[in-house]
């Protein structure tokens, strides 16, 4: 699904490459809402600054400026807005401090510290605006924790240091299973509002299906004439033909590094780990040190990878499988996210796994880390 809100949640970047969010793909950003009522938005800065305080909203190309003001001496401020339609809309406090909104026909309180991107601030006025500034503060918890570990990582490899590599794959896939279990509930607590609809782009809709249908049943009842709604309806129905577990694995025949075509069924009678990546996934690579130790532990015990690249170059395809020792079995057809495996089983991000028993039967699904390990070894161990 894509990421609208891909510059605000940098911590997307780590969780996995998106199919709608690559270059050359057409936006979803919505066209500006049709102004009906004036609505003003006002408050106090503690931390007073030089510059401006700056009001854009979230049109098709972005964020558009539609009001600008200097502090008033007493460090208050006052903007004025034309609103219908609750939409998306940012304040930028003197280019120290951005706080995003959910502006609708409710006058709305700011106030900001004003001097840093990690400042505080209050919102009155508007249960969507205050509702989402609780999504926003789950995502910077997040995103300080990421980047903390980020540094860690990147040491840990220039050191070559596996084991610390592996720590810290794990602490990250800890970490984000919390954060996906927060954000769920606080989606529960809201209901299906505009926050919650903000909410779901930070989800992994082939994993949350169940979860997202439920909501979007509830949004079909609450806020139906959105256009947020009516897009996330649409997105959400490609997801309805996923693969599932407990189904037959589709096949897959593409061309090996060799040119010759290989299938899946050509391992019929293993465990058969599907594996799509690409060399250019970030969070691929990050993962395939963990997925290189899974195979050499079980590859001697009736298990086998399958690595299905979504590459356009023939190059940096063989270059990416070198460096990160990926020894299994490979296949591509160079075509992206028009990959003919990646249709067959409605990847919409990347790392995408898919369990497959000896039978050729779907059992797991984008299992990760200590979670695939601890698959295989119940799985393997009963062989």
């Amino acid at each position: 699904m894509k990421q609208l809100f891909l510059i605000l949640f940098l911590t997307s970047l780590y969780f996995s490459c998106d199919s709608q969010s690559q270059p050359n793909q057409s936006s979803t950003r919505q066209p500006a809402s049709t102004a009906t009522q004036e609505v003003t938005i006002s408050g106090k800065v503690k931390f007073p600054q030089q510059g401006y305080i700056v009001l854009s909203e979230l049109q098709q190309n972005g964020f558009k400026n539609l009001d600008s003001v200097q502090l008033k001496k007493d460090n208050t401020y006052t903007l004025k807005n034309k609103a219908g339609e609750a939409g998306f809309y940012m304040l930028n406090f003197f280019d120290k401090q951005k706080v995003l909104l959910i502006v609708d026909t409710k006058n709305l309180t700011v106030d900001a510290d004003g001097n840093s991107p990690a400042g505080n601030y209050s919102l009155k006025g508007s249960k969507d605006a205050e509702d989402l500034q609780k999504i926003t503060k789950l995502q910077n918890e997040l995103q300080a924790k990421v980047s903390g570990l980020e540094g860690k990582f990147q040491a840990a490899n220039a050191k070559k240091d596996e084991k610390e590599k592996l720590k810290l794959q794990q602490q990250y896939f800890g970490m984000q299973a919390e954060f996906v279990g927060k954000l769920k509930e606080q989606m529960r607590q809201i209901g299906p509002t505009l926050a919650s609809w903000y909410a779901t782009n930070l989800l992994n809709p082939e994993e949350e299906y169940v979860f997202l249908d439920s909501l979007n049943k509830g949004f079909q009842k609450q806020i139906p004439n959105s256009h947020y709604v009516k897009e996330f309806n649409q997105k959400l129905d490609q997801y309805k033909n996923v693969v599932s577990i407990g189904q037959q694995a589709p096949e897959i025949t593409l061309d090996s590094p060799e040119g010759k075509q290989v299938s899946l069924s050509s391992l019929r009678g293993k465990y058969v780990l599907i594996d799509f990546w690409a060399s250019w996934c970030g969070p691929c690579r990050h993962e395939n040190p963990n997925v290189v130790r899974m195979y050499n532990k079980f590859k001697g015990k009736n298990f086998e990878i399958f690595g299905v690249s979504l590459d356009k170059s023939k190059d940096k395809w063989l270059e990416a499988i070198k460096a990160d020792g990926l020894s299994w079995v490979h296949v591509s057809d160079l075509q992206y996210w028009q990959s003919a495996g990646a249709k067959l089983y409605n990847v919409q991000g990347i790392p995408a796994t898919f369990l497959v028993d000896p039978n050729g039967k779907v059992i797991a699904k984008n299992l990760r880390g200590q979670a695939l390990e601890d698959k295989l070894d119940q799985v393997l161990a009963q062989k």
